[in-house]
């Protein structure tokens, strides 16, 4: 009787009293977290964002652009979106039936074929879609590869700030 006595005693002083006054000896309880105050500069004005990237002001508005691309079995296509660097699009492909292979991935053509960067790769995908602020300006997109023993078409739909969607076309595997 005396230890639990002593236990409640222990409980009512180590974890109630003290979280009442917003004190947690454990950690585990909350109630110390402190809320950052950040002081803003006395400008007159606008404050400046720490990343001038995550604000654009375009005069044009966004362009949007959906087309189907019909890939015959054992056929791969390369489609690209030409954007300048720092611009954003957002897009979505999905294939009408089952899975093809895709590299979504940029290059500058004026550095050659040997310079490009892989955003995403899918074995097997039916669809897709995310966004994309370009890291240089050049050809951004997406080499698509069936491999199956029946066509597949892929409705491709990309917003935002490019210049154009080139479609180069069918080749063989």
């Amino acid at each position: 009787m005396i230890s639990t006595i002593g236990l409640g005693v222990l409980l009512l002083v180590t974890i109630f009293l003290l979280a009442e006054h917003a004190v947690d000896i454990n950690g585990v309880m909350g109630g110390n977290e402190q809320m950052r105050t950040i002081a803003l500069p006395a400008t007159g004005g606008q404050v400046p964002l720490p990343n001038p990237a995550v604000y654009q002001d375009e005069v044009t508005p966004p362009l949007t652009r959906s087309m189907q691309i019909a890939i015959p079995a054992g056929s791969q296509i390369d489609v690209k979106v030409k954007m300048e660097g720092g611009k954003v699009i957002l897009y979505t492909w999905q294939a009408d039936k089952g899975a093809v292979y895709v590299d979504y991935y940029g290059q500058d053509p004026a550095l050659g074929n040997d310079f490009w960067v892989r955003y995403e790769e899918l074995q097997e995908g039916s669809s897709s879609s995310g966004s994309l602020t370009a890291p240089f300006a050049g050809e951004h997109g997406w080499y698509w590869l069936n491999y199956n023993e029946f066509d597949v078409t892929i409705t491709l739909t990309v917003s935002g700030y490019f210049d154009d969607i080139v479609n180069y076309g069918l080749s063989f595997y």
